[in-house]
């Protein structure tokens, strides 16, 4: 009998020490996202990011959507070779931080630099901050920030609303009725 409760508290043991150290590498990589978040000087930015980092990847700089699924890779490397190996359509491919889209932005970013918390953080603050310019307010740039048709962006849009309140120390209130833009007509 006391064998067996020592190979269980061995096993215990190596378990622990197996999930403390993967606990510790994730946050490291988080560290990483949030780490870049925290540069930007401007508080509302900075707070509208963070709440859109952890909507979309709870901050982890690895993590793809392929298609409908969320993959979180331990490494960069592991990151690209999942997506490089993905067959399906490239519109259904988001990576990063900040899930920046593959199709629609491969010309402007790199899938390099979409894995690269720097420069996937700095990315979405530019794409934010032109739809802001296109679309006139935060509200409409952050549904275009993840697209989808009206409905999705008004689902979105009410996500990173309640993640913003909390950041502010706001109550979570039920969202109100999303103003679609003039734009969204699907």
């Amino acid at each position: 009998m006391k064998i067996k409760q020592k190979k269980t508290a061995k096993t215990i043991i190596a378990l622990s020490f197996i999930i403390s150290f993967w606990s510790v590498s994730q946050t490291a990589s988080a560290n990483e996202c949030l780490r870049e978040i925290k540069q930007i000087k401007n508080p509302m930015l900075q707070k509208l990011l963070l709440a859109i980092g952890k909507q979309e990847s709870r901050f982890s700089p690895y993590v793809v959507r392929l298609g409908k699924e969320s993959h979180w890779a331990k490494s960069k490397a592991e990151a690209k070779r999942l997506v490089e190996s993905f067959t399906g359509k490239l519109s259904d491919v988001d990576v990063g931080c900040m899930q920046i889209n593959l199709h629609y932005h491969k010309e402007a970013i790199s899938l390099d630099d979409m894995l690269t918390p720097a420069k996937n953080v700095r990315f979405a603050l530019s794409l934010l901050a032109r739809n802001y310019k296109e679309y006139g307010n935060w509200t409409h740039a952050i549904a275009h920030y993840n697209a989808g048709n009206c409905e999705k962006q008004a689902q979105y849009v009410c996500a990173i609303g309640k993640k913003l309140a909390h950041l502010y120390g706001l109550p979570d209130k039920e969202c109100p009725a999303y103003n679609k833009p003039k734009s969204c007509t699907r």
